[in-house]
């Protein structure tokens, strides 16, 4: 079990106008396997950055992260820990963390990491659609809400993986990114699945995730008008 408590947010402009935190994290731990009082307790701080990362995903094919009538729309602790062996393995193969698919028919694309998952397919940005299973992030309605005010046509559709490697292979699949409170957007540079490597276009070529990320650090640091109440003054 951790308790933690946010104890300094402050802008870092070393990161490109995004924001470092101090959490202060309580570690309650004991030897028993059992609901019972903690034996030890230890305490630390946990620095987190806003900044953008390029970022290799496994497609996992054995592991799902949540399963329909389960807590996949919700942030309980569990969600990580069942999590843990998929990502490692993850990181053994090479990549960073794994890009989940549906529990049922293991073809959906639902995740990727601790991140909503966005796919820039042609003309169209497409994210999978909340299901149950998925959470309701608030990076990723912010992000639908700008990509929409910026002129970009957001689909919320189911995503097989036959479709994704068919988009690929046809040069429509021009972005990948995630969306999550700590990373912001996340591009995603590669995609593993079985015996295909899918290398998307590196940063430097590309325009949507970029050019949202932008907008949504603009408005959360105040550079540009916030028009819908999403920031609070502290």
């Amino acid at each position: 079990m951790s308790c933690s408590v946010r104890s300094c947010w402050k802008p870092c402009e070393s990161i490109g106008g995004g924001a470092e935190t101090q959490t202060q994290r309580v570690v309650i731990s004991g030897r028993a396997l059992a609901h019972c009082q903690s034996s030890h307790h230890s305490q630390g701080s946990v620095e987190c950055l806003q900044k953008s990362c390029v970022t290799r995903w496994l497609v996992s094919e054995r592991y799902v992260r949540a399963f329909p009538g389960g807590t996949g729309d919700t942030k309980p602790a569990g969600n990580y820990a069942a999590a843990l062996l998929a990502d490692q393995e993850a990181r053994d193969a090479g990549c960073n963390s794994v890009m989940w698919l549906d529990a049922q028919e293991h073809r959906n694309v639902e995740e990727c990491g601790v991140m909503n998952v966005f796919f820039v397919l042609g003309e169209d940005v497409v994210t999978p659609p909340l299901s149950g299973t998925i959470l309701p992030g608030i990076t990723r309605d912010s992000v639908i809400t700008l990509l929409h005010d910026m002129g970009y046509r957001v689909k919320e559709d189911r995503i097989s993986m036959d479709d994704l490697l068919k988009s690929y292979e046809r040069g429509e699949l021009r972005e990948c990114f995630g969306t999550g409170t700590a990373a912001t957007v996340s591009h995603v540079r590669r995609i593993r699945y079985k015996d295909q490597t899918l290398e998307l276009p590196p940063v430097e070529q590309r325009n949507v995730g970029v050019a949202v990320r932008e907008k949504l650090l603009a408005v959360m640091t105040g550079r540009e008008p916030d028009t819908r109440g999403w920031v609070e003054s502290i």
